[in-house]
């Protein structure tokens, strides 16, 4: 019988960290210049403290709870039936967000690497990496993301500082973007960029210091926070509002441009391996995520059991949209619903479980 792996929140947090940093390689993050424009940044700092300030108390009350995950807080509020209900919202946002995904890496890999091979095969071999990691469980996630992040910040601090030369300051003017009203009306939909954090209430479980798990998702938002703001400050100043908005895999536009000398040139080639490595482990977190939540809430021994439906469903929604532009379109569609999915319903269920508590408490 396999040992169970227990970690901390720091690891959770580097984890949670990987996973959604994970995203600046996809074209999702397009809706961020969409909405604010030069001040995506700064959209993306504000999103970042709005989206702890939803998950905090989240996080608090699912560690108080037996079992503390996210299906157990829905059934001690609301019984099985809520139990369900939760794991088929919450599960179904993650099983299209990762069917996009799965779509956009797929494109990406035809069309910069192997032009005259279908996409089907970049999608398979995709899925067979991503099916390989989600069996795994929680533990090989979190250890296997925690890992992986030095490198990832690495490369990504490399291919920014190897850009600042192309940039200017000037192109992150006006500061405000849209203008004030406008950004601070459109940031919370920027906030569905953190939906992810869904996969630290999922391995919240084996959490040694169950009590810090709100710390893995403050370490993990203000971290990621950080490294999306510093990624569209390059992008802006490197290729200017409008043109950067149609650039739909920035940071594989600006590892082209990074050149360290004669012989030093055309890195994206190298970064393309890095970029696949982090597509993977997003894809089989949030996987593992919405697997484990399907089986908790149904009574299913193990998440073993729906992960490869989950998966086939996901590699079927990729294959919807008639081409990338779509793809991308709609997953920027998807903000409103991933923003009250993945916050607003495990807000809802801690306010209706606080209230259910003093009920019978007599308060």
């Amino acid at each position: 019988m396999a040992r169970e792996i227990r970690y901390g929140s720091w690891s959770l947090a580097a984890a949670g960290l990987t996973v959604l940093f994970a995203q600046a390689f996809h074209p999702s993050m397009l809706g961020v210049l969409w909405a604010a424009e030069t001040a995506g940044w700064l959209a993306l700092l504000l999103a970042g403290l709005l989206a702890f300030a939803l998950f905090w108390p989240v996080a608090v009350q699912v560690a108080r709870v037996p079992g503390s995950s996210l299906i157990s807080l829905a059934r001690e509020t609301g019984g099985r039936p809520t139990a369900v209900a939760t794991a088929l919202l919450a599960g179904g946002l993650l099983v299209y967000h990762s069917g996009l995904v799965l779509r956009e890496a797929s494109e990406m890999a035809v069309t910069l690497v192997y032009p005259h091979t279908p996409q089907t095969f970049a999608m398979v071999a995709l899925v067979i990496c991503v099916l390989y990691g989600a069996l795994g469980g929680i533990d090989a996630m979190v250890l296997l993301c925690r890992s992986f992040l030095p490198v990832l910040l690495l490369v990504t601090v490399g291919i920014l500082f190897g850009t600042l030369g192309w940039g200017e300051i000037r192109y992150l003017l006006p500061l405000w973007g849209p203008g004030p009203g406008l950004l601070l009306a459109r940031t919370p939909l920027v906030v569905a960029i953190y939906s992810p954090l869904l996969f630290l209430l999922a391995g919240a479980s084996r959490l040694h210091d169950r009590q810090h798990l709100w710390r893995a998702g403050l370490v993990a938002t203000v971290g990621v926070a950080l490294l999306f703001a510093a990624v569209k400050v390059v992008l802006v100043m490197t290729f200017p509002y409008p043109l950067g908005s149609t650039i739909a895999f920035p940071l594989h536009a600006l590892a082209r441009l990074v050149i360290g000398g004669r012989f030093f040139e055309r890195i994206e080639s190298l970064w393309l391996f890095f970029w696949v490595y982090a597509t993977a482990c997003h894809l089989g977190a949030v996987l593992h995520a919405s697997a484990a939540m399907y089986a908790e809430a149904v009574g299913f021994p193990s998440h073993r059991t729906a992960v490869l439906p989950l998966l086939l469903t996901a590699g079927t929604i990729a294959l919807f949209p008639p081409d990338i532009g779509r793809a991308i379109a709609w997953h920027v569609k998807l903000a409103p619903v991933a923003l009250g999915i993945a916050f607003g319903l495990p807000f809802l269920l801690v306010v209706v479980h606080l209230i259910r508590g003093r009920v019978s408490n007599g308060g």
